[in-house]
Formats: C-alpha cells, sequence, structure tokens
C-alpha cells in the first residue's frame, strides 16, 4: 500500500460518531484521574495521557495516517452542541487552550499528579 492509498482511504467510522466516542472515552479518563490511585504510576490516566496521547498516537500516525482525526474527542461533541443551540462560528480558544496547557508542562511541578492533569484536561 503507497503513501497516497494511506492517506486517501475511508474511515471506519464518520468524524462525528468516532469523536463523540472518544469524548466519551475522555470522560472516562478525567473519572479515573479524580478517583483513581494518586500515585502516576498506576493511574490510567497519566498512563495514557503521557505515554499514548503525547507518544503513541504521532508515532503512529506517522505509520499508519493521521490518527488525530479519528479520535478528536472535541470536532463531533462540539457540533453536536452547536446543533443543539443553533450557534455557528469557529472554536476561538482552541490555540490558546493548547498553548496553555505545554506552558502547564512546561512550569509545573508535578505534570503527571493524576488529579492535577485531570482537572487541568477538564478545562
Amino acid at each position: 500500500m503507497t503513501l497516497l492509498q494511506v492517506l486517501k482511504r475511508r474511515a471506519l467510522l464518520p468524524v462525528t460518531a468516532s469523536s463523540v466516542l472518544g469524548f466519551l472515552g475522555f470522560l472516562r479518563l478525567v473519572l479515573i484521574g479524580f478517583l483513581g490511585s494518586i500515585d502516576p504510576m498506576h493511574n490510567l490516566m497519566t498512563l495514557v495521557f503521557w505515554s499514548g496521547v503525547r507518544i503513541a498516537v504521532p508515532l503512529g500516525s506517522v505509520l499508519g495516517g493521521n490518527l488525530r482525526r479519528s479520535i478528536d474527542s472535541w470536532t463531533g461533541t462540539i457540533r453536536l452542541l452547536r446543533l443543539l443551540i443553533r450557534q455557528t462560528g469557529c472554536i476561538g480558544l482552541a490555540c490558546e487552550g493548547y498553548a496553555g496547557f505545554v506552558w502547564f508542562q512546561m512550569i509545573s511541578l508535578s505534570p503527571d499528579d493524576p488529579h492535577t492533569l485531570a482537572m487541568l484536561a477538564l478545562i
């Protein structure tokens, strides 16, 4: 299979459906972050976030195409929310939120604390 074929292949699930499933997974991880063990080595929130989201997804995207699009938890959720409240427009705070999260990673004394990570992810 060539790179062009990988990039043009059809998605197994529509983007909205996979996004809503990703959002439900995200909420589950946030609950695990709040209710699970306070030890970062035994809490699934820190493991999935720091190992999965920050390492495995970019590496998997290099090997198999744009995985981020398939598991993006906000695209479908925002679409459904906009349909419910009948609002249009763009997400203006996405870049600022990402920049704030990167800032947190650099200056935090405990970026691997599950409760702190879950709170920040929820915000």
